[in-house]
């Protein structure tokens, strides 16, 4: 009899199997979108938290990062899982050969 099964009855699993655990809260989704109007760069974000311990008072703090390493813009405090950070005169992004900074990417630290 050919099986193409990788367990049998009263056996267990023959396979390896990797569990991990999480803690207790975790950040579970994070939605982040961009625009910009004049000369001011907008970053939107959605955070999704998860707690496996009913009522939890949860701290964000969000910092946006540029290719430096300087944070351009920052915000942060309890519950604020949805919101926006601003960049006055943001470096766009550009495709290879129309600029001399193409892809010039930031950073969203949570």
């Amino acid at each position: 009899m050919d099986t193409t099964f990788d367990f049998f009855n009263y056996a267990g699993i023959h396979r390896p199997v990797k569990l991990y655990t999480t803690p207790a809260v975790f950040l579970s989704d994070i939605t982040v979108t961009t625009n910009h109007t004049d000369q001011v760069g907008v970053v939107n974000f959605s955070v999704g938290i998860t707690s496996y311990v009913g009522d939890t008072n949860v701290s964000m703090k969000y910092e946006l990062v540029d290719k430096a390493g300087n944070v351009v813009s920052s915000t942060g405090g309890p519950s604020l899982f949805v919101g926006k950070l601003s960049v006055t005169k943001p470096m766009l992004w550009w495709p290879i050969g129309m600029s001399d900074e193409p892809a010039y990417l930031y950073t969203l630290k949570v």
